[in-house]
């Protein structure tokens, strides 16, 4: 286990329903009755998911240019590829809920498998405060879920078994950036489903890797993880995590079988703005207008540097 505290100075600006409907929905195909909301990428929403798009570093001294066509579903997966093209830059994809689907207090989980991390690759399953907009980061407050690929598992040659977990907020008015981040070593990494999850109540953020903890802190007093947070998905390639200036990767690809939300009996909460389907007790619900999901019911459940720039 890996555990580290570090703080350093950075500020970067830029009706309740209880739904029940039953209907067969391609895309939700979770039957747990404690879902509140999943994406089984049997194809592209547009309307739970954007793009980010372009290059420039991302604040991480990244060298990848983000686009849409390095992420297509294919066979019920979203998979974000890393490529290098013809004209040397690096290529891949960045996705993200902001505006259209938020989470509180929930046990979220994805499936994700990687093929390959030589040579600079970065993926990551992770959230940001929703109101990133309105105060920039780190006023926010960052949750990483997963993140493979670090300087300090190529140092320690675990680079396929390093998995590293995080949190990133500012501890004071004037943006004193903290992050704690921990982690654990977990074989064969790539070329293998894992499911990463979050479980996040009131008192306590934890993540872990098949069940296995990586990481967890009280969040008592910490006021920047007690708002709605939205979720990321992305590869990227070189930059301040991995150390490495000057990728040689052939490429690689992080490939994602699902993603949900389920009730964790903390006031769990999922808000979709603008989404044609949502789940609640397992069912799959139509909707057009604005909605907010409240979990009903009570299930406990047990329980580097990054400088974000988003559009």
């Amino acid at each position: 286990t890996y555990t580290m505290k570090v703080r350093r100075s950075a500020i970067l600006l830029p009706p309740l329903l209880s739904l029940h409907a039953h209907q067969t929905c391609a895309s939700c195909i979770c039957e747990d009755p404690r879902a509140l909301w999943c994406d089984e990428f049997s194809d592209w929403n547009e309307q739970q998911w954007s793009h980010d798009l372009g290059g420039g570093g991302w604040g991480n001294y990244e060298s990848q240019i983000y686009n849409r066509e390095n992420s297509p579903i294919v066979d019920g997966e979203l998979r974000i590829h890393a490529t290098k093209g013809l004209d040397e830059n690096y290529y891949s994809s960045r996705i993200q809920t902001k505006g259209k689907v938020e989470f509180l207090y929930v046990k979220l989980e994805a499936s994700i498998k990687v093929t390959n991390l030589e040579g600079g690759l970065w993926p990551a399953f992770w959230m940001l405060g929703a109101n990133f907009g309105d105060i920039g980061w780190p006023f926010c407050g960052e949750i990483d879920i997963m993140e493979l690929g670090s300087a300090e598992a190529i140092a320690k040659g675990q680079v396929h078994e390093l998995v590293l977990a995080a949190m990133h907020w500012n501890a004071t008015l004037d943006g004193d950036h903290v992050y704690e981040y921990s982690g654990n070593t977990t074989p064969a990494m790539v070329q293998e489903f894992h499911s990463y999850g979050l479980d996040w109540t009131p008192e306590t953020i934890s993540m872990d890797v098949d069940g296995r903890e990586l990481f967890s802190r009280n969040i008592t007093g910490l006021d920047q993880f007690h708002k709605p947070f939205f979720v990321l998905l992305n590869m990227a390639v070189g930059g301040l995590f991995t150390g490495i200036a000057q990728p040689t990767t052939a490429g690689g690809a992080m490939i994602v079988d699902w993603i949900r939300a389920y009730d964790n009996g903390s006031g769990s909460r999922v808000t979709v703005d603008q989404t044609p389907f949502n789940y609640s007790n397992g069912d799959c619900i139509d909707s057009s207008a604005s909605m907010t999901l409240l979990a009903m019911v009570p299930i406990a459940f047990s329980a580097i540097v990054a400088c974000i720039f988003l559009p």
